[in-house]
C-alpha cells in the first residue's frame, strides 16, 4: 500500500552558517529516499490494507544532533518519534470508523472527480478504476449518491463527465439512483413497446414497406443508447420532468441515433411515435400523478450531507517532462489540421489536441481524464473542463506524433541514438507539481542525474507561450 504526504517541512537550526548552507543544499538529495522508506515503512506497520485514513498534520521535535552522527542518528530519530506520533493519532480514532474509512474513501474519490475531473491529492491514480468503485459505492452508499444527484441536477459538466468517462453498467446505476431518470427511463420503455407493436403490426399488413428492412423490431430497444440520451439531457429532464413535449422530443433524439445511418427508417419512426402520442400523452399524465408522491419521498429520505473536498490550484502530474516538446507542438497541430489563426477549430480539436499530448508522452489511448490534467493545461482548457474518454487516434496522428519525437531526439544531439521509448521513459516520465499562479501556471519538474543532459538542448523550455493559450508556463527543472 502507498502512503501519501502532501507536504513535509523540516527546521533545522545551526550553529553557523557555513553547516545551513551545507544542509540546505544536500538535505533533499541525501536524505529524501530514505525519508520515504522510513514514512512508508512506519505506516504500513500500523495502517490495513484496506484501511485509507487521512491526518491533517503530524509535528515531530526530532532533537539535537552532533554534526559527525546526524547521518545515522537522523534516520533512527525520526522513525522513532514518527512511530511514537502516528500510534497516538490513530488510537484516537474510533474503531468503526477505522473499519469503514476504505469503502467512504472510495466515495470520495468519485464524488470529487465527478465535480473537478481530477483525484483528490491523496489518491494514487494508477490504481483508480471508476466503474470498480461505481459498482461498489453505487451499490452500499446508495443514498449518499442518490442526495449528491438530486442536489447536482442542473450541473452540466458533472452529467457530462458521466456521460464521458463512465461505462454502461455504471450509466444504468446512475440512472436507477435519480428518481426521475428512473421514471423517465420507464416512460421510454412503455414508449418503445408500443413502437415496436405497431412496427410489427405494419409490418405484417404489409402497409408500410419503409419497415421491411428491420429483421426484428427490438432493435429499437437499445439500452445502452437510452442510458447515454437520458444522461447527455439530465439536466434538461429534470427542468422538464412534466413537460410532455420536451421528453418527447428527448426521445426522437434517441429514434434518430438507433437509425442514425438510416435517415428515412428514422424519420418513419418518429411519424408511428408522433402517430400514437395522443394516447402516450393521456397516459403519462396520470402515471405522473400516481409517481410523484412516491419520487418525493424517495428524495427526502436521502442524507442531508454528502463533502467534497475543496478543489486546489496544485496539481501532481505524472508526465510533466512533456513540456520538452513546446516548441513542436504548433507545427504538430498544424499539420494534423486542429488549429485555425492559431486557435483550435472546435472543442472536438481541442479534446483530440489533449488526447494525442498524452500520446506523445506515454503512446497511451483512452485515458480517463483524470490522468489529463497537464495536457488539458497546455492545451488552454480549463482543469474542471470534461474531456472524452472514447477519442480513438487515427493512423496519421500517431505517425506524425512519432516523427516529432524523432525530431526531438534529431535536434537534440545529446541523445545520439536515443529511440521514442527511451526518450520518453528518460525526460517525458517525469513527476512534477503545477501550480495556478496569478495569470501563469508554474510547472516544478523532479530532477534526476541524466537531466545534465538538459544543458545541451538547443531550445529554452523555462518559459513557455503557446499561442492558443492566454497564460505563460513557468517551468522550474
Amino acid at each position: 500500500m502507498t502512503h501519501a504526504v502532501n507536504s513535509l517541512q523540516f527546521e533545522v537550526i545551526c550553529p553557523d552558517e557555513e553547516m545551513s548552507f551545507n544542509l540546505r543544499q544536500n538535505f533533499a538529495q541525501t536524505f529524501q529516499s530514505e525519508i520515504a522508506e522510513i514514512i512508508e515503512e512506519v505506516c504500513s506497520a500500523h495502517i490495513g490494507e484496506n484501511e485509507n485514513l487521512k491526518i491533517d498534520k503530524l509535528e515531530l521535535d526530532l532533537g539535537a544532533f552532533s554534526r559527525h552522527t546526524f547521518g545515522t542518528d537522523f534516520k533512527k530519530v525520526l522513525s522513532l518519534k514518527l512511530e511514537r506520533e502516528l500510534t497516538k493519532r490513530l488510537s484516537e480514532i474510533e474503531p468503526a470508523q477505522r473499519q469503514a474509512s476504505g469503502q467512504l474513501s472510495q466515495a470520495e474519490i468519485l464524488l470529487y472527480f465527478l465535480v473537478n475531473g481530477t483525484l483528490p491529492w491523496w489518491t494514487d491514480e494508477t490504481a483508480v478504476n471508476l466503474d470498480e468503485i461505481c459498482a461498489d459505492v453505487f451499490i452500499n452508499q446508495g443514498n449518499l449518491f442518490r442526495r449528491f444527484f438530486f442536489q447536482n441536477k442542473l450541473k452540466e459538466k458533472i452529467w457530462q463527465r458521466i456521460l464521458w468517462q463512465l461505462n454502461d453498467q455504471s450509466k444504468s446505476l446512475v440512472i436507477n439512483l435519480s428518481a426521475d431518470l428512473k421514471k423517465v427511463n420507464e416512460i421510454f420503455a412503455g414508449w418503445i413497446a408500443r413502437l415496436i407493436d405497431k412496427i410489427n403490426e405494419l409490418k405484417n399488413t404489409g402497409l408500410q414497406s419503409q419497415f421491411a428492412g428491420i429483421t426484428d423490431a427490438q432493435v429499437i430497444n437499445n439500452e445502452p443508447i437510452i442510458n447515454d440520451i437520458l444522461i447527455k439531457n439530465a439536466p434538461l429532464i429534470f427542468s422538464n420532468i412534466d413537460d410532455i413535449e420536451v421528453l418527447a422530443q428527448i426521445f426522437k433524439t434517441y429514434i434518430e441515433t438507433v437509425f442514425i445511418q438510416n435517415q428515412a427508417l428514422a424519420d418513419s419512426t418518429i411519424t408511428e411515435f408522433a402517430n400514437i402520442s395522443t394516447t402516450i400523452n393521456s397516459e403519462f399524465i396520470a402515471n405522473a400523478a400516481l409517481k410523484q408522491a412516491d419520487d418525493i419521498t424517495e428524495e427526502q429520505t436521502a442524507p442531508s450531507e454528502y463533502s467534497v473536498e475543496e478543489a486546489v490550484d496544485k496539481y501532481s502530474v505524472k508526465y510533466a517532462g512533456i513540456v520538452l516538446l513546446a516548441p513542436f507542438l504548433k507545427a504538430f497541430f498544424d499539420e494534423l489540421n486542429l488549429l485555425e489563426n492559431g486557435n483550435w477549430k472546435n472543442m472536438d480539436c481541442a479534446f483530440r489536441a489533449v488526447h494525442l499530448l498524452k500520446f506523445l508522452s506515454n503512446g497511451h489511448q483512452l485515458v480517463p481524464e483524470y490522468s489529463l490534467v497537464f495536457e488539458k493545461i497546455l492545451c488552454g482548457l480549463p482543469v474542471e473542463t470534461p474531456v472524452p474518454l472514447n477519442i480513438i487516434l487515427e493512423e496519421k496522428e500517431m505517425e506524425e506524433g512519432e516523427s516529432l519525437l524523432n525530431a526531438v531526439i534529431t535536434h537534440w544531439s545529446a541523445l545520439k541514438n536515443t529511440s521514442i521509448d527511451g526518450l520518453r521513459e528518460a525526460f517525458l516520465k517525469r513527476d512534477g507539481l503545477i501550480t495556478k499562479k496569478e495569470n501563469a501556471w508554474l510547472l516544478q519538474v523532479e530532477r534526476k542525474t541524466m537531466d545534465v543532459l538538459l544543458d545541451n538542448i538547443p531550445w529554452g523550455y523555462s518559459t513557455i507561450s503557446l499561442v492558443w493559450n492566454n497564460y505563460l508556463l513557468s517551468v522550474e527543472w
